[in-house]
């Protein structure tokens, strides 16, 4: 999926961008296996209600915008899916999915699928979870996407002894 641009270079990426735009530095924190990252946001100024709805729904048009929320929706939902939040985790997923279909940007959608996938089958929606492991692995096939049509596949033979190729 190309995901990482390069080894070592975002924190201080993040940092100077941070500064570059006027933003108090953001603060990292260990715990556990992973970290936090906490990113300031600028204070409200004097822009009235109805400016910054209009600013939002401007934005919220950009299509990167989009391509990059879903891709931190894949990792926030991952996440959460591993530490067993199974209903927040689908809840953040599925909003990924919902963007990617309204926007079309269809690049973390088989993630996404997935992600989905794996949490309903945790709380027991087995049916639910075989429909979305088997539209990822199509997804994948279709896209090229081996790596993750491969992990779909090895799903769907684990959970429900569907050997599918």
């Amino acid at each position: 999926m190309h995901i990482v641009e390069a080894w070592g270079t975002g924190t201080p990426r993040v940092i100077t961008s941070c500064k570059q735009y006027g933003l108090q530095e953001p603060v990292f924190e260990e715990f556990g296996d992973g970290i936090k990252a906490t990113v300031y946001r600028l204070q409200a100024n004097s822009r009235t209600s109805e400016q910054s709805n209009k600013l939002e729904r401007r934005f919220d048009k950009i299509v990167p915008v989009r391509t990059q929320q879903t891709l931190i929706l894949v990792g926030y939902s991952r996440e959460l899916g591993i530490t067993g939040k199974y209903a927040e985790a689908i809840e953040y997923a599925q909003q990924g999915v919902d963007i990617c279909l309204k926007y079309g940007v269809y690049q973390n959608l088989p993630a996404l699928l997935m992600i989905l996938a794996e949490c309903f089958y945790q709380v027991g929606y087995t049916e639910k979870s075989k429909e979305l492991f088997t539209e990822s692995f199509y997804l994948c096939k279709v896209v090229r996407d081996e790596v993750n049509k491969n992990i779909a596949a090895d799903s769907l033979k684990e959970y429900f002894q569907i050997q599918i190729n």
